[in-house]
């Protein structure tokens, strides 16, 4: 048996790529779809006590006064929640897009997602606490490679497919 190409098969080939082409030069299209997926992952995070994303975040083990003094207040020790309290401020800024202190920029090549919250870059990269005991890093945005593929995934779908066929972003 031998397969024929004939020239409207080329064409078909043609308009699909042409699509693709369209699909790729601006990603601001596909800003909405990005948040929503790092939204999920970053409810993950902190579910997962870091673990989804490759890493778990240490407890509250080596700050006994913060420790102490957080049991004492909330009576939960969940790492960097404040379950209880009533003004939770950093786990709401990650993961709801309508706090005030969630950040999301988009540009037609980047976005960019976090929190205007001035002490997370402490709880991100480590350093002291409010008793001046050492803290231990807990990463609190960036991509694991499980994330990072699946949403090389999901961008791969949108490229060759657009918005049909099962392109499910929530997962």
């Amino acid at each position: 048996m031998v397969s024929v190409v004939t020239v409207d098969g080329v064409k078909g080939v043609d308009k699909l790529l042409a699509d693709m082409a369209k699909r790729t030069r601006r990603w601001t299209v596909l800003a909405p779809r990005i948040h929503d997926f790092l939204l999920i992952r970053e409810r993950e995070l902190f579910d997962s006590g870091g673990a989804s994303e490759g890493k778990a975040w240490a407890g509250y083990g080596a700050e006994p006064k913060y420790k102490a003094w957080k049991q004492a207040v909330l009576g939960d020790l969940t790492v960097l929640r404040w379950k209880g309290g009533k003004a939770e401020r950093l786990y709401p800024s990650l993961v709801d897009p309508r706090s005030p202190h969630h950040v999301w920029r988009t540009g037609s090549d980047e976005v960019a997602m976090g929190t205007s919250l001035r002490y997370a870059e402490r709880l991100h990269r480590g350093g002291t606490n409010m008793f001046g005991e050492p803290m231990p890093a807990r990463p609190l945005v960036g991509l694991g490679p499980r994330s990072v593929g699946r949403l090389a995934q999901l961008i791969t779908l949108y490229v060759a497919r657009g918005d049909s066929r099962g392109n499910a972003w929530s997962t």
